[in-house]
């Protein structure tokens, strides 16, 4: 039989075993030396050969135990030494001062590889070599220069074995690191059997980064990725506004980003910068997403028109803070008039009650909506017959609306609680769905934009109106956190504004937390409205107001003895007749044209002709206001003079 073949004996070990030398307790510094290079052969994976492993080795043989604890005596006695021989030279001051340069220069490169902790202090210990350097070597080393030496030393041997302790301890093992982010996007790829690859990375503040994700485009495609938001959060223990993915704002299917944020960004509340609207691209911030970038809406287009928006979120989430917000950007841009129609009886932004147009109630916001609605045709008819120069070609009429060609100021409804009045069920809640839906069709070219807010954006909360709700997905989207998931799809979003937490980390409610689907086309990354100022509610900007057109046609049709001003102050333009005579104020002739007439007449048909008298017989270069006529009416109505017919704005002088 064939023998086995004889096991081949490694030639370190051909000389002496380890075993028996280790066994044998301790061992000289050449059989130490021998096994720490052994152990170098058998893991070289494990032991490159620095020295480090190789003093590793080596404590575990026990030999060179006080091998770190010589430091502080190699260093004195050298000290020492140089000293003494410095002293003995024909110029000892001058030769140290160079050897004070020199002999540290040469300790910090020669330790400079060693760990943080030994190269700093042999730094120290190059600073207080170059000062004893010269002194030993000028003055001797007669009293009390020792003594001063030796606790100076001691100080220092004592800082250095205490770091190093009396008894070697084991190397430090480090930490084992996390997963990184590519090893976590793998498992979560294979598990969703997504076929999608991260790109490098790039930097975010705070520790974030931000991937771009990109997919196959035939088995995989960016929607199915954001579908899993959850999974995503999860796969990272993090919540959804710190680890999210987003489509790319190009529209790009097969491609996206992935955000992981080192810290939760959105938990502190930023306040409004106190800017509006920008004037060449109808921008405006209202808020900031999870990566410190800002969030944006539209309010209005050059030679297109005005933007609406649908806003969405339940109570709680933040929809008046943001509607607040809204506001105050439209006065501090000084293009828009804010109108607001609340339902609620004035309950949702009482702050502006007294400020700007505005309708609480459900039979107030019916009259409200009839005069915008009038108003708004009154303007396109003003519109279509207008004169201007595009460009030095003569145009008549003008199919689009542009402030800068115009001067007309905006309407800006703000329509909070909107599903209190759009319900449809009764005749006056079918008008007012009627108006909402023309005012949504038509407003865009005339300057007039709608911003609706409501709980749940569903037919039965708009009027059973598909196309309200188009319309208004058209122009600028908002949703807070919802209470139910049929809210996204409804608003045309992927992610699910439901699945938003109700409070932060620290204990503190997520109001303002959101999506913002707006020209940044960013509906997927998580966003938090800015907040207004407190300071900002004791300085108000100056409210626009209406052109007399406007107000006329929405007087006219509101039945109503002018329109629903506010009961506060609000700032109008100087009145020409403030210093006219008697005989020629305003309300001198509103009698005059009634008393002349005997008969009723109409606000708009007094209006006319107070304006023809003033202008052609008294010879005042403008006619009076609107808002003047409607002072003098009511005070020649409280006096007695004329009367006014209780069911429409029809007045009668009451003597001749």
């Amino acid at each position: 039989m064939p023998r086995p073949p004889a096991k081949e004996v490694p030639r370190w070990r051909r000389g002496k075993d380890i075993d028996p030398l280790l066994s044998a307790g301790r061992l000289s510094g050449r059989d130490a030396e021998q096994i720490a290079r052994a152990y170098a052969r058998i893991a070289p994976q494990q032991t490159a050969g620095t020295k480090a492993e190789v003093n590793d080795t080596l404590a575990r043989t026990g030999a060179w135990r006080w091998r770190r604890h010589t430091a502080p005596f190699i260093w004195i006695a050298c000290l020492l030494l140089g000293a003494y021989g410095l002293r003995l030279t024909a110029h000892p001051f001058a030769y140290a001062m160079i050897a004070s340069v020199v002999v540290p220069a040469l300790m910090f490169w020669g330790t400079r590889h060693l760990s943080p902790y030994a190269a700093h202090t042999s730094a120290a210990w190059g600073v207080i070599t170059s000062v004893w350097l010269p002194s030993l070597a000028s003055l001797g080393f007669s009293p009390p220069l020792p003594g001063l030496l030796a606790l100076n030393w001691a100080v220092c041997a004592a800082l250095w074995v205490r770091h190093y302790r009396w008894r070697p301890h084991a190397p430090e093992q480090p930490a084992p690191e996390p997963a990184g982010d590519e090893v976590t996007w793998a498992r979560l790829t294979a598990e969703r059997k997504w076929n999608a690859h991260l790109g490098t990375a790039g930097k975010l503040g705070g520790g974030g980064r931000r991937y771009p994700i990109q997919c196959d485009g035939i088995k995989t495609t960016i929607g199915t990725v954001l579908a899993a938001s959850e999974n995503i959060a999860g796969a990272w223990h993090k919540p959804m506004t710190e680890a999210y993915a987003e489509r790319d704002p190009l529209g790009i299917t097969s491609r996206g980003y992935l955000t992981i944020l080192g810290r939760e960004s959105l938990m502190t509340v930023r306040e409004w910068t106190r800017t509006g609207m920008d004037p060449q691209t109808g921008l405006a911030v209202i808020g900031r997403y999870a990566d410190g970038s800002d969030a944006r809406v539209k309010f209005y287009t050059p030679r297109f028109g005005t933007k609406h928006a649908l806003i969405s979120g339940t109570t709680g989430s933040g929809k008046s803070e943001l509607l607040h917000l809204l506001i105050f950007v439209a006065l501090v841009t000084g293009w828009f008039v804010p109108i607001v129609l609340d339902p609620q009886e004035g309950q949702s932004l009482p702050f502006w009650r007294d400020r700007v147009l505005y309708a609480a109630g459900v039979d107030e916001c019916h009259r409200m909506l009839r005069g915008l609605h009038a108003g708004m045709l009154g303007r396109s008819r003003y519109l279509s017959g207008l004169r201007w120069d595009d460009e030095g070609i003569a145009m008549r009429g003008m199919p689009f609306f542009d402030y800068e060609l115009t001067g007309l100021p905006m309407p800006l409804i703000i329509f909070d609680e909107a599903h209190m009045a759009l319900k449809g069920t009764t005749k006056q809640e079918r008008g007012i769905v009627e108006d909402v839906v023309e005012i949504g069709r038509l407003g865009r070219k005339t300057g007039t934009a709608l911003w609706l807010a409501t709980h749940i954006p569903g037919l039965t909360d708009l009027g059973g109106e598909q196309a309200l709700r188009d319309m208004l997905r058209g122009g600028n989207v908002v949703s807070m956190r919802t209470a139910n998931r049929v809210g996204g799809p409804m608003l045309g979003l992927e992610k699910d504004p439901s699945e938003i937490p109700k409070f932060f980390a620290d204990g503190k409610e997520t109001y303002g937390l959101g999506y913002c689907a707006g020209p940044d086309n960013r509906p997927d990354a998580p966003m938090r409205s800015d907040l207004v100022p407190k300071a900002m509610r004791l300085q108000v900007p100056p409210v626009p107001v209406l052109d007399d057109r406007f107000l006329e046609a929405m007087d006219a049709a509101m039945g109503t003895q002018g329109v629903l001003l506010p009961s506060g102050e609000v700032p109008q333009p100087a009145e020409p007749d403030g210093e006219a005579p008697e005989g020629r104020r305003c309300v001198d002739a509103v009698w005059q044209v009634l008393s002349d007439a005997g008969k009723p007449m109409e606000r708009g048909e007094i209006i006319k002709w107070v304006s023809e008298l003033v202008t052609t017989g008294w010879g005042r270069e403008e006619p009076f206001t609107i808002r003047s006529i409607t002072t003098a009416l009511k005070t020649l109505t409280d006096s007695g003079k004329i009367t006014k017919d209780p069911n429409r704005a029809v007045y009668q002088a009451a003597e001749r």
